[in-house]
């Protein structure tokens, strides 16, 4: 999820830090043997002990390592940017974060990643036109550098210039079109220009690359829905949900009044509501299409999965039902049938669904008696249903 309070409606990756390689870790653990002067021998010392600790949890123990390490060796600017990455920004302290960087970038003025990692900070801030800043002198000093064009962009999609940030991404992609992040982020970005195809292209991208990305599943899911591809939507939230349900609970915090206003609802409760009667509604409307085309094992596939979603509808236990009459299940379609009445009594068509349920059972005696009640319940319906009893179908 994003730091920032912005107006996005869907999930980018958080920015990242340059992730420094481990011999810079284990240059400070090992300079101890082959320097000449005591002190500097004691400072490097003093980093190792700070390492370890930080490493083990003890960021307190570790702070004071480092400090030690500083004052005998002020100059010393890989301490800085150690205890930067190994206390301050897990413990989210980004002011400090920002000032060990500014000591590394006195030190060391041409250090791409210092830029990278002080934009970060700032960007943790929500100070957004300071983090541009800075990664630009960053892209400046390493133009490859494929996380740097990712943090960048996704700052500009905190300021909503998704124009910008799409030109960001796709950079990314020139160096590592592999990049999984770079493809979920442009098609947030896209998907907030309302270019929700373009979006879909790129979620598919990223999922390509990394199947497991929890996000794009999100945003892909946010993006059929709204599509008004309900079925494709929820399929995708549900793989989110699996994946990571507090993440998956996390984003749907993150977007519920976004959403939920944006598609004209008060609350996400509202919404949701409506969601699901509109993708019963499809499921529903899918297994009418697998009837005409004779699918009767897709038809019931469909209302089952309808019935899941909204277990009161009448119209569903009647549909499926006469789905598994056509197969030759009575006993199905005869429960079927049962549960439709069961939610109303006065449904004409189950009474006489049910009744050639029934008669195909052999139980003739309460066939004829759901005739009598379909008669009269409605006359008019009876007589038409029984002038079309040769056809297979009898939808309400």
């Amino acid at each position: 999820m994003t730091n920032d309070n912005n107006q996005n409606t869907i999930s980018s990756n958080q920015q990242q830090l340059m992730k420094y390689p481990s011999e810079l870790i284990k240059k400070g653990l090992n300079l101890a043997n082959k320097i000449q002067s005591p002190d500097l021998a004691k400072a490097e010392l003093f980093l190792r002990l700070a390492v370890e600790r930080a490493q083990g949890g003890d960021y307190q123990g570790a702070l004071i390592g480092f400090e030690q390490a500083l004052k005998i060796n002020p100059n010393y600017y890989e301490v800085y940017i150690l205890r930067s990455f190994l206390i301050y920004t897990p413990l989210g302290k980004y002011a400090a974060v920002i000032n060990d960087y500014n000591q590394v970038l006195r030190l060391n003025p041409k250090n791409a990643e210092a830029y990278t990692n002080r934009g970060y900070a700032y960007a943790s801030l929500g100070n957004y036109l300071e983090a541009l800043r800075d990664y630009d002198r960053a892209l400046k000093l390493d133009p490859h550098c494929v996380q740097t064009y990712i943090n960048c962009g996704l700052s500009h999609v905190a300021l909503q210039n998704y124009e910008k940030a799409i030109v960001d991404f796709t950079q990314a992609l020139q160096i590592n079109p592999r990049n999984a992040d770079a493809y979920n982020n442009r098609g947030l970005s896209y998907c907030n220009l309302g270019n929700y195809k373009i979006a879909l292209a790129n979620f598919n991208q990223a999922l390509k690359f990394a199947p497991n990305h929890i996000n794009a599943y999100l945003n892909r899911g946010y993006t059929y829905i709204r599509l008004e591809q309900y079925l494709e939507g929820i399929a995708d939230f549900n793989k989110a949900f699996k994946l990571d349900p507090q993440s998956s609970k996390q984003y749907f915090k993150h977007i519920e009044q976004q959403l939920g206003g944006a598609l004209g609802y008060q609350n996400w409760e509202e919404f949701l509501n409506e969601l699901n009667k509109k993708f019963s509604q499809e499921l529903f409307d899918k297994g009418c299409d697998c009837n005409e085309l004779g699918d009767f094992r897709g038809a019931i596939e469909a209302y089952t999965l309808a019935l899941q979603i909204n277990p009161k509808n009448i119209y569903s236990y009647n549909n499926r039902g006469l789905n598994y009459f056509c197969l030759g299940y009575y006993k199905d379609a005869l429960y079927d049938f049962n549960q439709a009445l069961q939610i109303k009594p006065d449904y004409t068509m189950a009474y006489l669904n049910r009744s050639r349920a029934l008669m195909c059972l052999g139980e003739y005696l309460e066939s004829i008696e759901d005739i009598e009640k379909a008669l009269r319940l409605d006359p008019e319906c009876c007589h038409q249903f029984l002038k079309n009893i040769h056809k297979i179908f009898i939808i309400f």
